[in-house]
């Protein structure tokens, strides 16, 4: 029989699991969220690990530090919030969708997704055929991943900081 600390160590490994492929997924196939249905998808498992976390956090269920799990748990809804905020941004200023660069992203030559399912959803495509990577690009790629980054940390520590 599963003691109450036992069972409490599993629960925390499934619930922080969850929302670490939650998070994960929009986060490597990010050239992706601009179609609708994966989009709606990742919002939806964000959403539910966001609740489970309120939840989690609201029973003490996994008897973490005061807001460990509510902030470890709401990571894919952080990511997909600041995503979507850069992405209107980005849209309203250059009327096109943002690329996410590479290492081998070059400033004035074709995105990469102009030849992969990235650029396709149906008939819709992504990009225009003559869009070229800007500077922008890079600024969007890079400011929507640190920001993302430095917003979680900083609300980690400030969690760390209330519960001493």
């Amino acid at each position: 029989m599963l003691e109450f600390r036992e069972f409490s160590s599993i629960a925390t490994y499934i619930a922080y699991g969850f929302s670490f492929i939650a998070g994960l997924i929009p986060f490597v196939w990010s050239g992706h969220l601009w179609k609708p249905i994966f989009f709606k998808k990742c919002l939806v498992a964000a959403i539910v690990s966001g609740m489970a976390g309120l939840i989690l956090e609201v029973t003490n269920l996994l008897r973490q530090k005061t807001g460990m799990t509510l902030v470890v748990m709401f990571v894919p809804l952080i990511f997909l919030g600041y995503f979507q905020m850069f992405r209107w941004c980005f849209k309203r200023r250059y009327k096109t969708e943002p690329y996410f660069t590479s290492v081998s992203s070059v400033v004035g030559a074709p995105p990469l997704d102009l030849f992969t399912s990235e650029n396709k959803d149906g008939k819709k495509r992504k990009f225009q055929k003559d869009r070229t990577i800007m500077s922008a690009d890079f600024v969007f790629s890079l400011g929507q991943g640190l920001i993302t980054i430095f917003t979680i940390f900083a609300l980690l520590e400030l969690v760390l900081e209330l519960n001493k």
